[in-house]
């Protein structure tokens, strides 16, 4: 007896992608980078962000923009922190619940090393899809965090001040904020909203029951 197998589904949307790899703190990575490169954006020599510009018609850009201001008080501890009360951020995990590519984790709340949302069936294989493409630009950001930014003076500036945040066991992910506080990198941001996750994987999303994913 043979079965049918669904299409795999696709997204062209790089923020989708950096919500289901990496939560709503890959998001707004992915949006100062490419806030950045698009000369909208700007970082000084302490990691402060400051807005030069506006994104029209694109919403979880402008919504780092807007959090960022014009004066360069914003770090990217703070840029994540203040993104979990911002719905133009927070809907992308909601468009991928509704889109059946994430799914609201039930043990949420329970602990704070609990993930908001995990990815379910389609949502992995969205990014087997991504991951069979050639990785360049906002899209290896994306898929791999601010470490892949080409740029190194950007992201030395924009990201090695922060530290990167502690796994906490097998089988859980690192919420939305990681590091906040304007001061600079260190001190968490008081709150674990995004989550990733693979169904029972490890840390940054891992998959069926097995090891991590990676970040």
């Amino acid at each position: 007896m043979t079965g049918t197998r669904s299409p795999l589904l696709t997204t062209c949307d790089v923020h989708d992608v950096a919500q289901l790899v990496g939560g709503l703190a890959r998001v707004v990575d992915t949006a100062v980078v490419a806030l950045l490169e698009q000369g909208r954006l700007r970082v000084d020599g302490t990691g402060r962000f400051s807005a030069v510009g506006s994104a029209p018609g694109r919403p979880v850009e402008q919504a780092v923009l807007d959090l960022a201001g014009s004066l360069p008080r914003r770090t990217i501890g703070s840029l994540r922190f203040r993104a979990q009360a911002d719905p133009r951020l927070t809907a992308v995990a909601e468009r991928l619940v509704a889109a059946g590519l994430l799914r609201r984790n039930p043990l949420a709340g329970l602990s704070v090393g609990w993930p908001t949302h995990l990815r379910t069936a389609a949502g992995r294989r969205v990014l087997d899809e991504w991951r069979a493409l050639p990785q360049a630009g906002l899209a290896a950001v994306a898929l791999g965090g601010p470490g892949q930014l080409a740029d190194r003076a950007w992201y030395q500036d924009a990201f090695a001040a922060v530290t990167p945040p502690r796994v906490r066991r097998p089988g859980t992910a690192l919420g939305a904020t990681g590091w906040g506080g304007d001061g600079g990198g260190g001190g968490w941001g008081g709150g674990w909203g995004g989550g990733w996750g693979g169904d029972g994987g490890g840390s940054c999303g891992g998959g069926d029951g097995g090891g991590g994913g990676g970040c």
